[in-house]
C-alpha cells in the first residue's frame, strides 16, 4: 500500500469512525438513561390525545380539573395564566386550556380557554400536562397549593415550554 493510499484510508476514517460510533450508540442503547433538562415528569412513550384537542398547530398548556377545585386547582389556574403570559412573543403559539367538567367559573380566570369535557382520557385529573402540536402529551407536573411553590412550579413550566418552542419548527 501506497502512502497516498494509506492517508486517503486514514482521512475516510476520520469521518467515517464518528458516524459508526454514532450508530452504535444508538442502537445499543448506550446513551438512555443519561442526564435530562427536563423539570416536568418526562411521558414516554407520549400519551396520544389528539381527539381532546383542535388541530390548530399549537402548543398546549393543559390542566385537567378535578370535580371540586381545591387550592391546588386554584394554584393550577393561576400559574397556567401566568405562564402562559410570560411566553411574550411565542405566546400565539402556545394555548392555555383547562379540560374536565370541574365547578371553576371560567369568567374568574380570563386568558384560559375552558373545555368541559366529560372524558380526559388518558389524562389524569388534577395534573398539568405540556402537549405538542400532533396532540401527544409529553410532559406532566404535580399541581402545588402553596403560591411559593406555584410559583416555582410555573418558572420550570416556562422552562421546558421555552425550550419546545425554541428547538421546534411545528407549531
Amino acid at each position: 500500500m501506497t502512502k497516498p493510499q494509506r492517508l486517503l484510508l486514514l482521512f475516510l476514517a476520520l469521518f467515517l469512525l464518528p458516524l459508526v460510533l454514532a450508530r452504535l450508540a444508538f442502537h445499543q442503547g448506550w446513551l438512555q438513561g443519561g442526564a435530562t433538562v427536563n423539570k416536568g415528569q418526562l411521558i414516554n412513550p407520549p400519551l396520544a390525545a389528539a381527539t381532546l384537542f383542535e388541530d390548530d398547530g399549537k402548543w398546549r398548556l393543559i390542566y385537567v380539573q378535578p370535580a371540586q377545585c381545591d387550592a391546588a386547582c386554584e394554584q393550577s389556574l393561576f400559574i397556567l395564566g401566568q405562564t402562559h403570559l410570560a411566553l411574550g412573543k411565542e405566546l400565539d403559539r402556545v394555548q392555555p386550556l383547562v379540560l374536565g367538567a370541574g365547578n371553576v367559573d371560567p369568567a374568574d380566570h380570563a386568558g384560559l380557554v375552558f373545555r368541559p369535557v366529560a372524558e380526559v382520557a388518558p389524562l389524569a385529573p388534577g395534573r398539568l400536562f405540556l402537549a405538542d402540536p400532533r396532540g401527544f402529551v409529553m410532559l406532566s407536573y404535580q399541581p402545588v397549593a402553596e403560591r411559593q411553590a406555584a410559583l416555582a412550579l410555573g418558572k420550570d413550566m416556562l422552562s421546558d415550554l421555552k425550550k419546545l418552542l425554541k428547538l421546534s419548527q411545528i407549531g
